[in-house]
């Protein structure tokens, strides 16, 4: 259980309610989001109820048609509702069909926020995340977010094999990414026989290094190949850019920030990588 002052939603955007479902107060955020001032208005002329997501309710706006996934509080007050605008996630995720769950974790690898498809729901916030990892890639998840947030400038990736049921095993490429200090993403995609092919056209052009003599090349081809194929493969797109960055705003980050040293990062070393375009992979 949880306060308003440390929700996961990370949210300003606030509306207090009394016991007849009443509007009494609204943040300045909470106003903005709506498009007008609610007060003195009832629950349900704001929005409509889409689902039960677990620890939270998913709601569409009346007025402007805004998807807001909101965590309920119960205070002396009354019922206060922090609200969440996750219709650009939606709309990421429904036109450009991510099939990645993005996990926020805090530095002890305790799930703080997810934006997850179906797979994974938010009854996993507040759990540790090696509660549904494999029991014999549970130290390599210790290592890669030990790595990870000792080296906040480098993504760290990985396969693991995630249980989301007893009964069920699955294998995830799963990247890290320090955001401050404190926090971890975690990007989780399914394992696919395209990464595998990815993964047979870099070291064809390893070993192809090699055989020149091109031993820097190699070295510095070995550490970072792998990375580049799969940005430029997967996210070096204008809509996976964009989602990225939304991503970001939502655990706090400038997305213009976000959008720029992505593609600085990705730019320089592409330009390194393909100064010869027979390097290509």
């Amino acid at each position: 259980m949880h306060t308003t002052a440390n929700c996961p939603l990370r949210s300003m955007a606030w509306i207090t309610l009394d016991d007849h479902s009443r509007v009494i107060e609204a943040t300045k955020e909470m106003k903005e989001l709506l498009g007008y001032n609610p007060i003195n208005q009832t629950i349900d002329s704001l929005w409509k109820y889409e689902k039960n997501d677990g620890a939270y309710l998913i709601a569409n706006t009346i007025y402007n048609s805004r998807t807001l996934c909101i965590c309920l509080h119960t205070q002396k007050e009354g019922k206060v509702l922090v609200c969440l605008d996750i219709t650009d996630l939606k709309n990421h995720q429904t036109n450009t069909g991510v099939s990645c769950s993005i996990f926020r974790l805090s530095m002890y690898g305790t799930i703080e926020a997810v934006i997850s498809n179906e797979e994974y729901g938010t009854s996993w916030i507040g759990q540790p995340m090696m509660r549904y990892i494999h029991s014999d890639d549970v130290e390599k998840f210790c290592m890669a977010t030990s790595q990870a947030t000792r080296s906040p400038s480098f993504l760290v990736q990985l396969t693991l094999r995630f249980l989301p049921s007893p009964e069920q095993q699955a294998s995830f490429e799963c990247t890290f990414l320090s955001v401050n200090q404190q926090q971890l993403l975690c990007f989780i995609q399914p394992t696919s026989t395209y990464i595998q092919h990815i993964v047979t056209q870099a070291q064809r052009k390893f070993w192809q290094t090699f055989e020149y003599g091109m031993t820097t090349v190699a070295h510095h081809l070995s550490q970072s190949l792998l990375l580049l194929a799969k940005i430029m493969r997967g996210c070096h797109k204008k809509d996976e850019i964009e989602f990225l960055c939304t991503v970001a705003s939502y655990i706090g980050i400038s997305p213009s920030t976000t959008k720029g040293w992505l593609n600085q990062f990705v730019d320089q070393t592409f330009e390194w990588f393909v100064h010869d375009s027979d390097f290509i992979v």
